[in-house]
């Protein structure tokens, strides 16, 4: 179970580069550009899931963590100002921290949040799906904007592998 979780988070890192790098070579203007979506750009996209991520590693990574409005914020400004480039750096920094928590920790490492008992498995699965989910939204916005989004499917990085 440890090396599947482990490629999990190889995935995640990979679609997230791949997505970037797709986003590197279409006009700047649209990641910011205002679409009607779940989230009004490609942007504000990406400060969520970052913002996401990062509060589980916190969660994963600190057993006294305390979700908060204060830590909320806190992990919002890390986002501030950050155009396209900046916000790869703060993914790829973020998803090389949680990779190397979870290669020296183990997947079925417990732990208690909101009154549910959660895997290490459980929430790297969940950083996983919640990332791809929101990937679909940034195709949907790019095409939204008369571009065409990039393939980040599982399978995809599976045959790379190969």
């Amino acid at each position: 179970m440890h090396q599947h979780v482990i490629k999990l988070l190889c995935y995640h890192m990979w679609a997230q580069a791949a997505l970037c790098a797709h986003l590197r070579s279409l006009p700047e203007a649209l990641y910011t550009q205002v679409s009607p979506s779940s989230f009004p750009s490609v942007h504000e996209t990406f400060v969520h899931m970052y913002v996401v991520d990062r509060g589980w590693f916190a969660l994963l990574s600190d057993p006294a963590y305390q979700p908060s409005r204060e830590t909320y914020l806190a992990f919002l400004a890390e986002t501030a100002g950050k155009d396209l480039a900046g916000m790869e750096v703060l993914f790829r920094l973020l998803h090389h921290r949680l990779l190397a928590f979870m290669e020296a920790n183990s997947p079925a490492k417990e732990l208690q949040y909101g009154g549910s008992l959660f895997t290490y498995a459980d929430v790297i699965q969940h950083i996983v799906n919640h990332g791809t989910y929101h990937r679909g939204n940034i195709a949907t916005i790019l095409r939204q904007l008369g571009q065409a989004g990039v393939a980040t499917d599982y399978s995809k990085f599976v045959y790379q592998q190969a």
